[in-house]
């Protein structure tokens, strides 16, 4: 699993125990995860690329 996938996957899990997200329980955080990026369009090479060159 890329770097980039596992640090949302980590932070759509700590935002789910802060109350977000309620409306889709039923979903895991990857699936919640794959949800968002299928609607913003993002793909894991971009955002691995836009993530990088900000945390520099």
């Amino acid at each position: 699993m890329s770097d980039v996938k596992q640090r949302f996957l980590e932070s759509i899990t700590y935002l789910r125990k802060l109350g977000f997200f309620e409306e889709h329980s039923d979903l895991t955080s990857e699936d919640i995860l794959e949800k968002l990026k299928e609607k913003e369009g993002w793909s894991w090479e971009r955002l691995g690329k836009d993530w990088m060159s900000r945390s520099v």
